[in-house]
């Protein structure tokens, strides 16, 4: 039912009494795992918490599972774990809920230019917060309201896998590289073909080792789906894994793998890397936009990159702003490395584990939520809260069935 604050509590003042964290909670999509991490980390640092899960415009799968709160108390505080171009249409449809609470956009953005059309999201949040230093460049040069790096923790390494990705109908005992991800994020940016191109650089057909692409929303992106499936038709050690895969079996998948790979253009965060890092998997990754928030030289194999221009057709992201072309030589030589020395494999994977547990769990994100709470709850104390800037969100007229509170 649309949210609606006729039927609840008062809303708190105190922006530190709790959460209202809204977002694609059940999508198997990158912003909704972002908004479960945020969900995880509020747990973690003993904030109370609402969950709105939101279904509007969400096109992939939601079947993913989430610590659903039980609470019927308004929150002082609404997260919008949604990007800026859908802000302005669920804050609309949170109706009073929004509009009497403090609301934060957590927004992802993937290349350095945040455009126009993206600027008007501003005036239905009063800040907001992102994942990654690499974001706040992007969007704080065109922002009104403070724009600040509040990363959520990254995913860490559940239940051991048996590892086996056998019944995935991939062949046992060779050595796998894997790259995991949606058409729906732009197949240009993902840069499935440059992981191809490396692969077959590094190793003759039929030498060893393996390459895995695992991806989704293929039959929505049918041209960009045809030209890797073309691309890769005569590679016998190239296989297309094209279908949503169960919890186990994605854990497993990744479990087997003895390297990530990913020669992306541009990333936001990069949770699928991160994800691999957890597993102690040694990763080969673009030095360039959001990962670089936690990967290092110690802890990856970084791959060298020059700036090129965004071509057209590749929307959202501006044609003409820039974007990396990763150089693919050197990643091909890091997967040698990885099949020749696996010693020094072993030694990036343990670096990425250790780092990804240390340095980015739900409690070291707890911290940084609760300190800027924390300080939002003595501004509005002091009665020193930026105000709200114009809302155009109350322009629009109709508010849809598009939030579900559970």
């Amino acid at each position: 039912r649309r949210a609606s604050t006729e039927t609840r509590t008062t809303v708190s003042d105190d922006p530190r009494r709790g959460v209202n964290v809204v977002g694609y909670l059940s999508g198997e999509l990158g912003v909704g795992e972002s908004a479960r991490l945020m969900a995880d980390a509020l747990s973690a640092a003993r904030v109370p918490y609402v969950t709105i899960p939101v279904v509007n415009h969400l096109q992939s799968r939601t079947s993913a599972t989430y610590r659903a709160s039980t609470s019927t108390e308004i929150m002082g505080t609404t997260l919008l774990c949604v990007n800026a171009d859908q802000t302005p249409e669920i804050v609309a449809a949170l109706g009073d809920l929004a509009e009497k609470t403090y609301r934060i956009g957590m927004w992802y953005w993937e290349v350095e230019e945040f455009p126009a059309s993206q600027h008007a999201a501003f005036s239905a949040v009063d800040e907001v917060w992102v994942a990654t230093d690499f974001i706040r460049d992007a969007i704080s040069a065109h922002a009104p309201v403070p724009v600040l790096t509040i990363p959520p923790p990254l995913p860490q390494r559940g239940a051991r896998s048996d590892g086996s990705g056998h019944r995935l109908g991939l062949p046992e005992g060779r050595p796998v590289f894997l790259f995991a991800f949606d058409y729906l994020s732009t197949a240009e940016r993902k840069n499935p073909w440059g992981a191809v191109a490396a692969f077959r650089m590094a190793f003759e057909r039929d030498e060893g080792p393996i390459l895995v692409i695992k991806s989704i929303n293929g039959d929505r992106r049918q041209q960009d789906a045809e030209r890797l499936r073309l691309l890769v038709a005569d590679e016998p050690d190239v296989f297309l894994l094209e279908d949503y895969l169960s919890a186990d079996d994605r854990d497993a998948l990744v479990a087997s793998c003895a390297c990530y790979v990913s020669l992306h253009r541009a990333e936001g965060l990069g949770l699928t890397l991160a994800e691999a890092m957890a597993w102690g998997k040694p990763v080969i990754a673009t030095a360039y936009s959001g990962n670089m928030q936690f990967m290092t030289d110690e802890n990856s194999f970084l791959v060298p990159w020059t700036p090129v221009p965004i071509p057209a057709g590749n929307d959202p992201y501006p044609a003409g702003s820039v974007w990396a072309d990763p150089d693919l030589a050197v990643a091909a030589r890091h997967m040698r490395t990885v099949v020749e020395s696996p010693s020094i494999a072993a030694a990036k994977g343990e670096a990425a584990a250790r780092d990804v547990a240390r340095k980015h769990s739900p409690a070291v994100a707890a911290r940084l939520i609760v300190q800027r709470l924390a300080e939002l709850s003595s501004d509005a104390a002091a009665g020193s809260r930026r105000p709200r800037a114009d809302n155009a969100w109350r322009q629009v007229k109709q508010r849809l069935p598009l939030i579900r509170r559970r």
